[in-house]
């Protein structure tokens, strides 16, 4: 992995982080749901936002989640885009095997209205994505 890429993956880390701290510390948890993210044999974090093991994990909890969305390195550093970003074509990239999603989406996108985190990951064009499996 190049330099730059491990520094976009540590900048997503740590937006995730400061998006959950900031819905425990504004009650707006409850009812989010639980998902998890998973960059294809480079990284994997699962958000428990009540239960147990409330908190960010880095790893992919076996656990029952509402949400799962998985990526290649690539689609991912498109998804979570840098200066030259464009709209990623979602349904494309599912076709392609190099994303793939499972669950309710709205999980993850409650997730990012707490911090308003629209930089968070780009999934522009989900709307067009094919009807997901839950």
């Amino acid at each position: 992995m190049q330099a730059g890429q491990a520094a976009q993956l540590e900048r997503f880390k740590t937006r995730l982080y400061q998006t959950f701290e900031k819905g425990r510390r504004e009650h707006k948890l409850a009812g989010v749901g639980n998902f998890a993210i998973v960059i294809h044999k480079t990284a994997a974090w699962t958000v428990f936002t009540s239960g147990p093991r409330l908190g960010v994990h880095e790893e992919l909890s076996d656990e029952l989640l509402d949400f799962v969305l998985a990526a290649k390195l690539d689609v991912f550093l498109e998804m979570y885009g840098g200066e030259n970003h464009q709209p990623l074509d979602v349904p494309r990239a599912i076709r392609e095997r190099r994303l793939a999603m499972q669950g309710d989406l709205n999980v993850f996108l409650r997730f990012l209205r707490i911090n308003e985190a629209a930089d968070l990951l780009s999934i522009r064009g989900a709307q067009a994505a094919p009807k997901l499996a839950g």
